[in-house]
C-alpha cells in the first residue's frame, strides 16, 4: 500500500511555499499538476498498488480535497495530523493503520519530489517489494548521484547486492559539505530519496525495542482519531507529546536492519529554488522565466512573479521570486540558505500575520 506524505512547509521555496501553502501543493513540474497530484497519480497501477493512504496536516484538508478532486484518483483514507511533527510520527501511524487492515508492506513516499520515468518507477517499486519480502527489512530507494550535492542526505552501502538488487545499509550521512559529498560519491554512496518500502510487522516489532514511546503515542493517536467520510482526524493529545523528529533519526539510524536499492527511475527533489531552476526548461540565455517578467542582458537566472512586473538588467545566476507581499533575491549558489533566511524572518517578526502587519513591522 502506498503512503503519500503531504506535509512540509518547504522553507527553501519561500516566498512561494510557506505555512499556508505547503510545498507539495505547488505546481513546479512539467505536468501542470501539483507535486502532490503527481504522487497520488503515480501509484494508481492496481496490479502493483492498493489504494494509497494520504497523511497530511489538518490545515491542508481543503487543499488535499481540491487536489484529489482535480485528478479523480482512488484512495483508502486521508489521515489528518493536528500538528506537524516531522516524519517519524506519520510513518508509524501509517504502519499501524495498514497492520489493522491486514496489509503487510507499505511504500512511503514524500509528495515533493519528481520522478522521471513512471514505468521504471513501477519496476523499481516491484523490485523493492521483492527485496522487502525476501529480507523482511526496510528497503530504501537510493539515487545514483549526479554530482556532489550538499542539500541531500547520503546512504553508504556494504557488500554485494542480492538477486533483486538490494544491498545492506552501512551508514546514513546527513547533508555533508561539498568535499565530504565528493568522498561519499567516490566510495559508492547513494542519495537518500526519502522513499522506502516497509515490512509492517517487522518494522513495528523492531520499533518496540528501539523507541517504544513513539510506538505507544502512535497507537493512541490512531485509536483516538475521529473518522468522517474518507478523512480521519488523529488525536491531538498524543501529538503534543510526540518528539519533532524525522523517521531517519528516530528509526533508520538506530536499526541494524535495512537494505538499499539503487533506483533507476530518475529523481529530483524540488526542495529549493536552485533545484527548480535545474529541472525547468530554459530560454537561449539559460533563464527560467514565469509571469510578468522582462529581462535584458540577463543570463542563468530564475525570475518568477505572480503579480507585479519584474524587470532585470545586467545580472546573472540569480533567483528572483515575487509574490503578493514578498520578494526574494538570492544567488543561485546560495539557494540552500533561504531556509536560514526564513528562520531569521520569523524571529524578527516579518512572517507573522497578514500583509498589513508586515508593512507595519517594516515601518517601525
Amino acid at each position: 500500500m502506498p503512503v503519500v506524505l503531504s506535509g512540509g512547509t518547504g522553507d527553501r521555496l519561500w516566498p512561494l511555499s510557506g505555512e499556508e501553502v505547503a510545498k507539495p501543493f505547488l505546481r513546479l513540474g512539467s505536468s501542470h499538476r501539483t507535486m502532490f497530484q503527481d504522487a497520488v497519480v503515480r501509484v494508481q497501477d492496481t496490479e502493483l498498488f492498493s489504494s494509497p493512504l494520504v497523511v497530511g496536516h489538518c490545515d491542508q484538508k481543503n487543499l488535499i480535497e481540491e487536489n484529489l478532486q482535480e485528478v479523480r484518483v482512488g484512495l483508502s483514507m486521508i489521515l489528518l495530523e493536528p500538528e506537524g511533527r516531522n516524519t517519524a510520527a506519520p510513518v508509524t501511524i501509517a504502519a499501524l493503520w495498514a497492520q489493522a487492515r491486514g496489509m503487510d508492506y507499505i511504500l512511503v513516499m514524500p509528495s515533493d519530489t519528481m520522478v522521471g520515468d513512471e514505468a521504471v518507477f513501477r519496476d523499481d517499486a516491484a523490485s523493492a517489494l521483492r527485496v522487502c519480502q525476501d529480507t523482511q527489512e526496510i528497503v530504501y530507494f537510493g539515487i545514483p548521484p549526479e554530482r556532489p550535492h550538499t542539500g541531500y542526505g547520503y546512504i553508504s552501502c556494504d557488500g554485494p547486492a542480492n538477486e533483486n538488487g538490494g544491498r545492506r545499509v552501512q551508514v546514513f550521512h546527513e547533508k555533508p559539505n561539498e568535499d565530504e559529498a565528493g568522498d561519499l560519491i567516490a566510495a559508492g554512496a547513494l542519495w537518500n530519496s526519502g522513499m522506502f518500502m516497509i515490512p509492517v510487522r517487522g518494522y513495528l516489532e523492531d520499533l518496540q525495542g528501539i523507541d517504544p514511546a513513539l510506538l505507544h503515542l502512535a497507537e493512541r493517536a490512531l485509536q483516538g482519531g475521529h473518522e468522517e467520510g474518507r478523512f480521519c482526524s488523529l488525536s491531538l493529545e498524543p501529538y503534543q507529546e510526540f518528539a519533532d523528529i524525522a523517521f531517519d533519526k528516530a528509526y533508520c539510524e538506530k536499526t541494524s536492519k535495512g537494505r538499499v536499492l539503487a533506483a533507476r527511475f530518475g529523481w529530483q527533489d524540488l526542495g529549493s529554488w536552485d533545484s527548480v531552476y535545474d529541472n525547468a526548461p530554459k530560454d537561449d540565455a539559460g533563464n527560467v522565466l514565469s509571469g510578468p517578467v522582462c529581462t535584458h542582458k540577463t543570463s542563468g537566472c530564475l525570475v518568477r512573479s505572480d503579480r507585479a512586473l519584474v524587470a532585470t538588467v545586467g545580472v546573472e545566476d540569480l533567483i528572483v521570486v515575487a509574490v503578493k507581499d514578498a520578494i526574494l533575491v538570492v544567488r543561485k549558489d546560495q539557494a540552500q540558505e533561504v531556509k536560514a533566511l526564513v528562520e531569521k524572518l520569523k524571529a524578527e517578526g516579518y512572517l507573522k500575520g497578514d500583509e498589513a502587519e508586515i508593512f507595519d513591522r517594516i515601518a517601525e
